[in-house]
């Protein structure tokens, strides 16, 4: 499954640079919440730290548009607390690569040694090439 949102090098959806910092960190705190989610006061503390905006709730829903401009609609998905990305773990490089290296580890932990290095490969490979996408 190809990568649509790659987080490991520069925030770049389908290979195009996200551009703003928030819409990027809107991303970031959203793969780091899996599949259940943000809630919107985890977003706003996220997004804004100790000082929040006046109207935090309308603010973040600027945010939100604009990330699903700069991505797709779906991109990020409603909840009834907050939000979550609307994309299988396999298309994000940063939730690709911890399913990697979980699954890494579930190999050598039941002593499957070369399905854990193909694993770890794969890993490896993965950050290898947003390290040289970030440099290049």
């Amino acid at each position: 499954m190809p990568l649509v949102l790659t987080l490991l090098d520069d925030v770049r959806w389908r290979g195009a640079r996200v551009i703003g910092e928030r819409a990027q960190s809107l991303l970031a705190l959203l793969a780091m919440h899996g599949r259940s989610g943000a809630t919107d006061e985890q977003l706003v503390e996220g997004l804004w730290g100790a000082q929040p905006p006046a109207n935090p709730t309308k603010a973040l829903q600027v945010v939100v548009s604009r990330t699903r401009a700069a991505t797709c609609p779906d991109a990020l998905v409603r909840t009834p607390r907050g939000y979550r990305l609307g994309l299988p773990a396999e298309e994000v490089d940063a939730l690709r690569l911890a399913t990697l290296v979980a699954r890494a580890r579930a190999a050598l932990g039941e002593g499957e040694i070369a399905e854990a290095r193909r694993h770890a490969d794969d890993a490896v490979g993965l950050a290898a090439n947003g390290l040289a996408t970030a440099v290049g």
